[in-house]
């Protein structure tokens, strides 16, 4: 299997983290230096109740936000 694609799956999990904390679905953003772990992310996603998803799913402060992304770009 080429490379490419699994590092796309690894970048992809990685921003679907990011995503899941904005929506306050994961409780903290992980260390840079170390990777997500994509079955504790599936773990949190109702996927049979798509209406508890919404419900659950609030999006953070747009200043929290800004504050992480910043935090990221350094």
């Amino acid at each position: 299997m080429p490379l490419q694609p699994l590092l796309d799956g690894m970048w992809r999990i990685e921003a679907a983290t990011c995503l899941m904390w904005a929506l306050g679905l994961v409780p903290e953003i992980p260390p840079y230096d170390r990777q997500a772990d994509p079955e504790d992310l599936l773990s949190r996603i109702p996927y049979d109740n798509p209406l508890e998803f919404a419900r659950i799913a609030q999006l953070r402060p747009a200043e929290e936000i800004d504050r992480a992304r910043e935090i990221a770009e350094l």
